[in-house]
């Protein structure tokens, strides 16, 4: 039985050796959405190609403006670095490089919301809700004027995570945020 000739209903380009050197033109431009249009391909098609042509894009290196280390000490004090990362469009690292440059110590929260955990731990509500309700992870019911809302010590959460490691295997958790948690310190390296 052959390769299926369609890939998400869209025929498989035959690439010439015309279309290899337009390729190596112009896809390190970084224009990719006109480059499969021209081609007839997904994007996914596209950088799959150029993969195997062993194309990279360039990426632009921004450099921090006073306005960008603002905005990084706003966030450090409301969003992990995950959330930073994502909100001001650059790399993890690059924030945990430029915090460390500024001083910028990461606050040690004494809890979190039950959406921060499933974004810690990599689960759903569902499976939050049960480990809750098994007694496997302590949390604390608020009321107010948008309803119950879930409210989880950092200390009760790392006993969760030290007590059922397995829970993490295949979940796609905050490892930074874990091994914060795990080990009560900032990314200072200060308990």
């Amino acid at each position: 039985m052959g390769r299926s000739k369609y890939y998400n209903g869209l025929p498989l380009r035959v690439w010439t050796d015309a279309d290899c050197e337009t390729m190596k033109r112009e896809y390190s431009k970084g224009h990719n959405e006109k480059l499969a249009g021209y081609f007839g391909v997904t994007k996914g098609q596209l950088a799959y190609q150029a993969s195997k042509m062993g194309l990279q894009m360039k990426v632009k290196r921004t450099h921090w403006t006073p306005a960008d280390d603002a905005q990084l000490k706003r966030f450090s004090a409301k969003y992990n670095i995950s959330n930073i990362a994502r909100k001001m469009n650059k790399s993890i690292q690059d924030i945990y490089c430029r915090r460390a440059i500024l001083g910028i110590i990461y606050p040690n929260r004494e809890w979190y919301s039950a959406s921060e955990c499933r974004r810690i731990l990599g689960c759903g509500d569902s499976v939050l809700k049960r480990y809750i309700a098994n007694k496997e992870l302590r949390a604390m019911q608020l009321s107010d004027e948008k309803g119950y809302r879930w409210k989880i010590y950092r200390k009760h959460l790392r006993d969760f995570i030290r007590t059922y490691p397995d829970t993490l295997t295949g979940h796609n958790i905050d490892i930074i945020e874990v091994v914060s948690i795990c080990c009560g310190l900032n990314y200072k390296g200060v308990s």
